[in-house]
């Protein structure tokens, strides 16, 4: 940019010379003025800049009325920021100045000055106003709204500017919107029945799921299984409330786990005003803690931390209970939670099947009461339990809201929209399943009175028609560098954990027959010797009934003691039957064939070649049953 001179006075422009002539229709018709001295930089002169030719007219009018005036645009723009104040001696300069140069007796030239100045803010105000709303949410969910929150400001066809507030508790967000302090809120469960009932009730308020979230159970003990530590309603729920204080229950449902310090006592780790102790509350509040539920979010107990996730990983025998988006970053070990007759981790949620369950529980209407709508406690085969519904929250009525209410709306659907929903997976969380989004959508483009305002248009990427240049459109064509560099990035570290996982250690362990010990340990030295990425493997020769018991798990379909078993004979058929019912696969794979062989001591003197021994099957059974006394 090109450098300015300070401002100078009235009197000064009389005596500077007119600027130097320049092609028509290019910027420097209207020159660049700094500001003077004690006002910001105004709308006016970015456009000044950045449109030719320029919007405000009135310093191309003045322009032609005084060319002596190098300053012209400052003078009238300058004037126009002081919002009609009574002029002062540098604005009565001016006017003279446009009474000389113009032939206009005083008092007219001071009140077309006046004029044309409100004219130029007020102009460029009408093309360059910024649509502005404040929002507020929970943390757990803020990755994901904070994003979908960049790309409507990058892809909106007018300048919006989208504040959003992150705080711990529903009950925050809940005083905001009631208390209009904030036009939307995102929160982890609908608004209570008081609170709704204060802000009008059926028809005034619209709630719109968008995110399922998983309440994860972290764990850290040491030399605990690969596999995930199994962990009942009831279990967590004598844990939360300090009732746990022998690994006896837990021991009972995990086979094959090994407590290194017996008499160490379970801890658990919690934040007493965080939204993650609360919706732990809530789900030891459901049918499915049946028998040991927690009437009072007080008797949750334990050891106060301000980060409960860190505390576990420093902490050996230790448990926290937090919203999966809040503890994904430290890489704890997840348990799995009772589901019937099997156990389900956040991981292996079946969101297909959660998607419909969460579904089933949803009013008909999105503008009624939703205080006892929770998908805490779901039950179905594969669900994950612990899952909780993150809202969108707003007021119906934005008639009078001018361009806020279609604003509004259009981020409710785009939290709604394909896209968004493909992001949850990056955030922990799960996708609110497509009939649940359409019928949302659809809810917001019904039940939000907009008046005589224009709904944005959301265009979808790939599209290329010219309606993305509308007036209200949120086109997924338009982007600005910081979006693009975060996609960019995303797509890296997705890569780069690829990579790491790909590459990190693997523990394999395996029990069974002793005959095949030696065949098998030789073949995991190799094994080990030829992987690209680290791998651990253990063999114990502990017999093949051993080895399909621990491989089976107790009772059968449980979380088995080992990753591999070896056995001389096929699986048990009872064994079989009982993992198939427990709905878990098991694979037989023959690794090799092995000779039975009968070795034998007998005396030359005897038998002069032993070797040529010949024994029939039937012989053979006589001698092991104890029916061979002679040598005939």
């Amino acid at each position: 940019p090109r450098s300015h001179p300070p401002p100078t006075s009235p009197s000064r422009l009389v005596e500077e010379s007119p600027p130097p002539p320049t092609a028509p229709h290019t910027r420097r018709r209207c020159p660049e003025p700094r500001p003077p001295q004690g006002h910001p930089s105004s709308p006016c002169f970015c456009a000044a800049r950045a449109v030719d030719p320029p919007p405000c007219t009135a310093p191309r009018l003045l322009a032609s009325l005084c060319r002596a005036a190098r300053r012209c645009a400052a003078t009238v723009c300058t004037f126009g920021l002081r919002a009609m104040a009574a002029p002062n001696r540098a604005d009565v300069a001016a006017a003279s100045l446009l009474s000389r140069r113009a032939m206009l007796p005083p008092g007219v030239a001071l009140l077309l000055l006046l004029l044309l100045a409100a004219a130029c803010p007020m102009g460029i105000r009408a093309q360059t106003s910024v649509t502005a709303v404040v929002g507020t949410g929970m943390n757990a969910s803020s990755g994901v709204v904070l994003q979908a929150i960049s790309e409507v400001e990058a892809r909106a066809s007018r300048p919006t500017d989208i504040i959003y507030r992150v705080v711990e508790t529903a009950a925050t967000v809940a005083t905001d919107v009631s208390a209009s302090t904030s036009a939307f809120g995102v929160r982890m469960e609908g608004l209570d029945a008081t609170t709704f009932a204060s802000m009008g009730g059926a028809g005034t308020t619209i709630q719109v799921p968008f995110a399922l979230t998983p309440l994860s159970v972290y764990y850290n003990i040491p030399g605990a299984p690969a596999k995930p530590l199994n962990m009942s309603i009831c279990l967590l729920s004598s844990l939360a409330t300090g009732s746990l204080v022998a690994w006896t229950n837990v021991l009972s449902i995990n086979p094959g786990l090994t407590i290194v310090e017996p008499s160490s006592t379970p801890k658990f780790f919690y934040d007493s005003s965080s939204a993650s102790t609360r919706q732990l509350w809530r789900l030891l509040n459901t049918a499915a803690a049946a028998g040991c539920q927690v009437p009072n979010i007080a008797s949750i107990t334990g050891t106060a931390s301000t980060n409960p996730a860190a505390s576990v990983l420093n902490s050996p025998y230790s448990f926290a209970a937090l919203l999966r988006p809040e503890g994904a970053a430290y890489e704890l070990k997840e348990a799995a939670l009772a589901q019937g007759s099997s156990y389900v981790t956040p991981s292996d949620n079946d969101d297909a099947a959660a998607q419909a369950a969460y579904a089933a529980l949803l009013p008909a209407s999105y503008t009624s009461d939703w205080s006892s709508v929770s998908a805490l406690g779901m039950s179905g085969t594969g669900v994950y339990p612990a899952l909780s519904a993150s809202l969108f929250v707003m007021r119906t009525a934005q008639g009078a809201n001018d361009d806020r209410g279609p604003l509004l709306q259009a981020l409710g659907k785009f939290l709604l929209s394909d896209e968004v929903q493909s992001w949850m997976p990056d955030y922990s969380m799960v996708p609110i399943g497509s009939t649940t989004a359409s019928a949302a959508s659809t809810a917001l483009n019904a039940d939000i009175a907009l008046g005589a305002n224009t709904p944005y248009a959301l265009e979808a990427l790939g599209t290329t028609s010219a309606a993305g240049n509308n007036a209200q459109t949120v086109s997924a064509t338009r982007e600005d560098f910081a979006s693009s560099a975060i996609a960019a990035l995303r797509s890296e570290v997705a890569e780069l954990r690829s990579t790491v996982s790909s590459r990190a250690p693997r523990l394999l362990r395996g029990s069974g027959s002793s005959a095949v010990s030696l065949f098998m340990w030789r073949t995991m030295d190799a094994f080990a010797a030829k992987s690209t990425s680290p791998v651990w493997m253990t063999y114990r020769a502990t017999g093949s009934g051993t080895g399909e018991s621990e491989i089976v798990g107790s009772p059968a379909g449980s979380t088995a003691a080992t990753e591999f078993g070896c056995s001389d004979v096929g699986l048990a058929s009872t064994s079989y039957i009982s993992l198939v019912a427990a709905g878990a696969k098991l694979v037989h794979v023959p690794i090799l064939i092995a000779p039975v062989s009968f070795f034998v001591n007998i005396p030359t003197d005897v038998m002069p070649k032993p070797q040529n021994l010949r024994l029939s099957s039937c012989t053979i059974a006589q001698m092991f049953m104890g029916g061979v006394a002679t040598w005939d």
